[in-house]
C-alpha cells in the first residue's frame, strides 16, 4: 500500500465509492488526498436487455423469483445468511432464489441447502452469458454481502433493469437505494431482517413494479454520468487553482 497508494508522491487518490475512500483513510492517507467521485452509468447501456423465459429453471407459477449474483466468495456475499433466512419464511411462501454465477455450489453451501427446510427454493444457474436477462426476468434482486464491496455492479445493473432490491447496509452500498422505496435495507449477517424484507415483497406483490421503478429512478440520479463528468471537471479545476 505504501509503495502504490500511500507514497508521499501521490497527491490525490480518486475513489469510485466512499467505502474505498474510507479504506484509504484507515490505512493512513490524509483526508484531503482521498476524493470520492462515483462512476457514472448510462441508462442506455441497459435499454436493449430483454428478460428470458424462466421455464428452463422449473419455476412454479406464482413464485416470487429472486436473483442473487456472485462468484465464489459465498461467505463474504452472505449466501449462508440467505439460506438461513429462507428457513424463517412461512411455509406458504412460494419462492425461488436463482443463484447466478460460478463457484457457489461449494460443499458447505450444498450441505446447508440440503439440510434446510426447503432446498427446492434454491436454483443454481452457474455462469451465464445472459445473466442480465435472467436478472431482468426476476421479481427482485438480493445482495446481503458482509463486507468488501465498493459499488456492486450486479446491484447497479439490477436497479437499472427495474428490479427492487434487498441490500445490506455495508458502506459500499451507502446511498444506492432508498429504504422502503426502491427496496429494503438489512443489516449484514442478519437472516431475520432478510426474511422480513422478503416477506414484505411476498405480502405486497402489487408494489414490486412501482418499487422497481423507484429503484431505477434513484440509481439513475445517484450514478448520473453528467454528475460524474461535472465532479471530475471541478476536481481538475481545483488542482489548477491550487
Amino acid at each position: 500500500c505504501y509503495v502504490a497508494f500511500l507514497n508521499p508522491r501521490v497527491d490525490y487518490m480518486i475513489c469510485l465509492a466512499d467505502s474505498v475512500r474510507e479504506m484509504f483513510l484507515k490505512n493512513g492517507m490524509p483526508g484531503h488526498k482521498a476524493i470520492t467521485i462515483n462512476k457514472g452509468h448510462d441508462p442506455n447501456w441497459y435499454a436493449d436487455i430483454q428478460p428470458i423465459d424462466l421455464k428452463e429453471f422449473d419455476i412454479p407459477e406464482g413464485a416470487l423469483t429472486c436473483s442473487f449474483v456472485a462468484n465464489y466468495r459465498t461467505k463474504m456475499k452472505g449466501l449462508h445468511d440467505l439460506i438461513k433466512a429462507s428457513d424463517l419464511l412461512p411455509e406458504n411462501v412460494l419462492i425461488r432464489f436463482l443463484l447466478i454465477g460460478n463457484g457457489m455450489d461449494t460443499p458447505q453451501i450444498l450441505d446447508q441447502i440440503e439440510n434446510s427446510k426447503h432446498p427446492e427454493r434454491f436454483v443454481f444457474t452457474g455462469f451465464r452469458n445472459d445473466a442480465s436477462s435472467i436478472v431482468k426476468a426476476c421479481d427482485i434482486s438480493i445482495s446481503v454481502s458482509l463486507f468488501g464491496e465498493a459499488t456492486q455492479k450486479a446491484m447497479i445493473e439490477a436497479m437499472f433493469l427495474g428490479n427492487p432490491v434487498i441490500m445490506s447496509t455495508i458502506s459500499g452500498n451507502r446511498g444506492m437505494v432508498v429504504d422502503s422505496e426502491g427496496g429494503y435495507l438489512v443489516e449484514p449477517n442478519n437472516p431475520q431482517q432478510i426474511a422480513a424484507a422478503i416477506g414484505k415483497f411476498w405480502s405486497n406483490r402489487g408494489q414490486i413494479s412501482s418499487m422497481g421503478l423507484a429503484a431505477k429512478k434513484h440509481i439513475g440520479e445517484f450514478l448520473d454520468q453528467a454528475r460524474t463528468v461535472r465532479e471530475y471537471a471541478e476536481f481538475y479545476q481545483q488542482i489548477l487553482n491550487d
